[in-house]
């Protein structure tokens, strides 16, 4: 069974939006029943874990976008046993380590996207060797159940079963703004494909709905609808997908897709599809 979505707009459940950023007809496959929409957890997100024999160590530097050594690579390891993918545990503080802090200070420092720096200080370094653990926002609704959690005042995306995380992610969303552009499209508005790619004139707002969904359609490479071209997407509300992408910034900047980055667009769709199939879910 696929899994659902909650797309988080100020920390509570925003009304579900069926539309896309274009104008869209027909069934939302997206669509979940309403003894899904559940409310928000009321307790911490953020929570110790009982594991207290952690011996903290200290950071000499600050550390950030272009350094490399072997405390890089220690943040990488921490970072990766939270559950946050850095691309890599090689001791290079490239693009992926710095989305990883990003998505850090926003889940545990409730830093906004335009306030989040990237870099590690010592203060922060001492709160990552913390055993914490991350609760999820939204209830689970029975025993099994995988859903994901998107935070767009944060521009971070988390996965959990069973209530427990699997994958933290930083994301890029919607704008917010107009635009209008010529596509050469290849799916239709609910991410189905055509039998031939169609060049379309298609305007909308770059917007990200808020609401309870279920993911309900996955492809593999690249697919080009009503809002853009997306790799490796997985729909939940019509022709809007979590799907990776080069460039996926530390402000929203899609059509009103999420962007997630490409590394982690390669197996995303195995945490939220239980039996791996690549067509409808």
């Amino acid at each position: 069974a696929a899994a659902v979505i909650t797309v988080i707009v100020f920390v509570a459940f925003s009304g579900s939006n069926p539309n896309s950023s274009t104008a869209s007809v027909g069934t939302n496959l997206g669509e979940v029943p309403e003894s899904l929409t559940v409310p928000v957890n009321s307790g911490p997100q953020v929570v110790m874990g009982t594991d207290t024999g952690i011996a903290k160590t200290h950071l000499e530097r600050d550390l950030q976008k272009g350094n490399f050594g072997e405390d890089v690579k220690v943040l990488q390891t921490r970072l990766s046993q939270l559950g946050f993918d850095t691309h890599g545990i090689d001791g290079q503080f490239g693009s992926g380590t710095r989305m990883a802090v990003w998505a850090f200070e926003g889940l545990v420092y409730e830093t906004p996207y335009a306030e989040q720096t990237g870099v590690v200080t010592d203060e922060m370094w001492q709160r990552m060797q913390d055993p914490i653990i991350f609760k999820p926002r939204r209830a689970e609704v029975h025993d099994g159940a995988t859903h994901m959690e998107i935070y767009l005042p944060i521009q971070v995306g988390a996965v959990y079963t069973n209530g427990t995380l699997r994958l933290v992610t930083h994301i890029s969303s919607g704008s917010g703004e107009q635009w209008c552009e010529v596509i050469s499209q290849d799916t239709d508005d609910n991410g189905g494909p055509l039998a031939q790619p169609i060049l379309k004139d298609v305007c909308g707002v770059s917007k990200t709905p808020g609401g309870v969904f279920h993911f309900y359609r996955r492809y593999e490479g690249k697919r080009l609808g009503p809002i853009g071209g997306m790799m490796n997407p997985v729909y939940f509300n019509y022709g809007i997908a979590v799907h990776g992408a080069d460039n996926v910034p530390a402000m929203p900047v899609s059509h009103g897709a999420i962007r997630i980055p490409q590394w982690i667009a390669e197996y995303f769709y195995t945490l939220v599809n239980s039996d791996g199939d690549h067509g409808d879910y």
